[in-house]
């Protein structure tokens, strides 16, 4: 393992593998606080589950075909800059 690590791009690739899973985690926890919160509803909060949780069920073996055959740095960029886009709504919430 500490030999892999020693390549650059592996390593530059694992670190910001590791950060996006950190902030994910991060979102997984504090969404659903945050959504509380805001809302005073349980509804409201496993809408959110369910909003997250349904497109990933429907398209995730779709989405893996055409992810094989894509670039996987591209691929990783987009996917990083969508979800950024997706969260900068809710700054404006509150």
């Amino acid at each position: 393992m500490i030999a892999t690590l020693r390549r650059r791009d592996f390593a530059l690739v694992w670190l910001a593998g590791l950060i996006s899973m950190m902030g994910n985690w991060v979102l997984y926890i504090a969404l659903p606080i945050y959504i509380y919160q805001l809302t005073g509803s349980a509804l409201a909060t496993s809408a959110m589950f369910v909003a997250e949780m349904v497109p990933a069920l429907l398209l995730g073996s779709v989405a893996g075909v055409f992810v094989d055959r894509w670039d996987r740095k591209r691929t990783m960029v987009v996917a990083n800059l969508l979800l950024t886009l997706g969260l900068l709504p809710l700054l404006l919430v509150h």
